[in-house]
């Protein structure tokens, strides 16, 4: 193992980023509902959002998140340039992307129907207001799965411009 090609577990990742999680007050008047807190991880350096449901883990298994920075490699980013989100046990509300958060490219990995953020097919690029956006797969169905593999690189790299 040399410095330009190091393995980390997602302990050691966890570890090293363990302050970045970031809390976003949300503030919803016209719904009555009480502010509530999105549990963000990552800098978010470059505004990019990627949004997982993931029933079994804080963010993601150790696996997809392996996977996940394989893939920021490959777009030249890293995890400093996300954050994630797992809406398993939060509810996101698209207002809250544009008012909160403020992304400038919102990825949506694995949302269950009923969560999907937008009407959008799976890898088709979209412009939402202000932001682009890209639903895919799972992370592990698409680590697991060559021809979806191939579908998200064509996907990212149309919106990376890579």
């Amino acid at each position: 193992m040399d410095l330009n090609n190091v393995d980390l577990s997602s302990k050691q990742i966890n570890d090293l980023y363990k302050d970045s999680i970031v809390t976003i007050d949300s503030e919803f008047s016209a719904s009555n509902q009480s502010p509530s807190e999105l549990h963000l991880k990552g800098k978010f350096n470059q505004k990019i959002l990627w949004v997982v449901d993931e029933a079994d883990y804080p963010f993601l298994s150790d696996e997809d998140f392996q996977f996940l920075t394989q893939i920021l490699n490959a777009c030249k980013r890293n995890l400093d340039d996300i954050a994630l989100l797992n809406i398993n046990k939060e509810t996101l509300h698209t207002s809250q992307l544009q008012e909160q958060i403020k992304p400038v490219i919102v990825i949506a990995s694995g949302l269950a129907p009923e969560r999907k953020l937008f009407q959008v097919p799976d890898y088709t690029l979209s412009k939402q207001d202000a932001f682009q956006f890209l639903a895919t797969d799972s992370l592990s169905q698409i680590r697991n799965n060559q021809s979806i593999k191939q579908q998200l690189w064509k996907g990212l790299k149309q919106l990376f411009e890579i």
